[in-house]
């Protein structure tokens, strides 16, 4: 189904490990802007830390932060939702924090509040120093405990985000807060060094589901890039999930797709084959078939049953070309050779299984345009992307960016 929204986390997936929006990401979120599709950053961080080349760009209007406490409308400066910790659970836990050494950041309306020693004695936690020139200039510079306890109770908490300086110690804090029933709060893990706490409801998922519900878009028509267990309940809402290949391995195995890393531009390259394909708004899928082939009629049950249009392709009455075929090989991700069908009678016949493994490219081209039983099938494109053969699993996936 096509897609109508991109949420797309920003630590480990949009930006790289310099912290910054690279050209390609960029770029890539301009042109899916101007195909009508809203882009909303969906962020651990607060409002004020979303960067102001990103909120810049054209297409973005909504913000989800602080994991999903809250969501913005930038244009009518708007807060369509508010999800704090309750006051009673703060209460509880400031006693239970006061047991260790912690840089305890509060977010706040937007903003960052954290006490004054620890930004002076930033080095001392587990905090990574790339993050330490915009730590000292978004945070909130708060005097003393009994100032920050005051605020938290009166202010009311999107969140806790809190560092070490010894990692048992954070482990201990999740131990203790996990194993009490009287706290009703969401813990969560966004990098390998802090954790963090929202309201028990207030996640990237249920912000994602309330916007959507807001703006009348349906479920399917969502795409969610992520790198961090944050990023899972969203990733699980939506209609196509993206896994960061540098993220954790939940949130990998609860994916729909693995791009690459967050250094390698996996938000442009995945945006680019899902979202930006070169096809008009009518083009069907193209479906090359042998009809007498039970694993054809297979397949095109499945694209009917997905009530997905597609335009049929008779492998032997309206053969491939060189050109297409070559045409195919270039978007197909797997290796050439895997376009023969290597359970055919023409292919043992031929005696194909040990030449094929010297032949170059344009012999496969030729031998297979000579010949369609030579062909494995079915085989499917849409725009830019190309699967060959029928796996069940691969083509729910393929079907969830189309």
């Amino acid at each position: 189904m096509k897609k109508k929204l991109i949420a797309i986390d920003l630590d480990g997936t949009l930006l790289n490990s310099q912290i910054k929006i690279s050209k390609e990401n960029k770029e890539a979120l301009i042109k899916a802007s101007k195909r009508g599709i809203l882009i909303v950053p969906a962020t651990g961080r607060v409002l004020a830390e979303v960067p102001d080349e990103l909120l810049t760009l054209p297409g973005i209007r909504y913000v989800i932060t602080s994991n999903g406490a809250s969501v913005v409308d930038l244009k009518e400066k708007k807060q369509l939702l508010k999800n704090q910790i309750e006051p009673e659970e703060v209460k509880k836990m400031l006693p239970l924090f006061s047991q260790y050494d912690l840089f305890n950041e509060a977010y706040i309306d937007g903003k960052t509040y954290v006490l004054e020693d620890c930004l002076e004695h930033l080095k001392d936690y587990a905090i990574p120093k790339r993050y330490h020139p915009l730590f000292l200039k978004t945070r909130e510079r708060v005097k003393d405990q009994e100032s920050y306890n005051r605020m938290v109770l009166e202010e009311g908490v999107e969140k806790f985000n809190i560092f070490f300086k010894e990692m048992q110690d954070r482990d201990r804090l999740a131990q203790d807060l996990e194993n009490d029933p009287s706290f009703e709060i969401n813990l969560t893990i966004a990098l390998e060094y802090n954790l963090e706490v929202n309201a028990i409801t207030a996640t990237k998922g249920n912000a994602l589901a309330m916007l959507c519900d807001h703006l009348g878009i349906k479920q399917a028509e969502t795409m969610a890039f992520g790198d961090s267990l944050n990023d899972l309940s969203m990733l699980k809402y939506a209609g196509l999930s993206v896994g960061m290949k540098n993220g954790h391995p939940d949130l990998k195995a609860a994916a729909d797709i693995i791009a690459d890393t967050n250094d390698q531009n996996g938000v442009a390259k995945s945006i680019e084959a899902f979202i930006l394909q070169p096809e008009s708004e009518d083009e069907k899928l193209l479906f090359v078939e042998y009809p007498q082939c039970s694993t054809c009629r297979k397949a095109r049950k499945f694209l009917e049953a997905h009530e997905i249009p597609f335009e049929k392709r008779h492998i032997l009455e309206a053969p491939l070309s060189e050109t297409e075929i070559k045409a195919l090989m270039e978007l197909y991700e797997g290796e050439p050779r895997q376009f023969f069908n290597t359970h055919g009678k023409v292919y043992r016949e031929m005696g194909l299984k040990n030449t094929i493994k010297t032949m170059g490219e344009e012999e496969m081209i030729h031998l297979l345009a000579s010949n369609g039983m030579l062909l494995k099938r079915p085989i499917v494109k849409k725009g830019k992307k190309v699967i060959v053969g029928f796996k069940e699993q691969e083509w729910e996936i393929f079907v969830k960016g189309i």
